[in-house]
């Protein structure tokens, strides 16, 4: 395979990619609208994995207001303190 033909079929998994997560956001959206339990568990499923909630820190310590810094910043120290065994 060419690295055109890689690049080709990267492109195409990156725009399905796109789609899938934009079909997502609005089934979280609307799933969750009047059901905080559900968006908690979400999250907190979301929050579960290291690499995703590292990602999710950097957008937010870049773009975010102060109040989601400061949620991150404990959810953070949470996760330390689950791996630790303390929580």
């Amino acid at each position: 395979m060419s690295n055109k033909q890689l690049l080709k079929k990267i492109e195409h998994l990156e725009s399905k990619i796109e789609m899938l997560g934009a079909v997502q956001t609005g089934l979280v959206d609307y799933l969750t609208k009047d059901d905080e339990g559900l968006q908690a568990s979400i999250m907190a499923s979301m929050f579960a994995s290291d690499k995703i909630r590292q990602e999710f820190t950097e957008y937010v310590n870049k773009d975010a207001d102060d109040d989601t810094k400061a949620f991150m910043m404990y959810v953070n120290e949470l996760a330390i303190d689950i791996d630790k065994g303390i929580v």
